[in-house]
């Protein structure tokens, strides 16, 4: 699947915070791999939240 495709995939599957939090994890560190993208769409809001801080540190 191209990269675009996934992108699109994952667009119908998350909801926007996780998509953000997605494509933030995606320029920090590289694209990442499906179990990484399910992990993430498992979190909390609070949870995402936390993390989209995080990356955003340091920026």
């Amino acid at each position: 699947m191209a990269t675009n495709e996934c992108v699109e995939v994952i667009r119908g599957v998350c909801s926007t915070p996780c998509t953000l939090i997605i494509r933030l994890l995606n320029r920090r560190i590289g694209e990442i791999d499906s179990s990484t993208i399910e992990r993430v769409q498992g979190l909390s809001i609070e949870q995402l939240e936390t993390l989209g801080e995080a990356l955003l540190e340091d920026v």
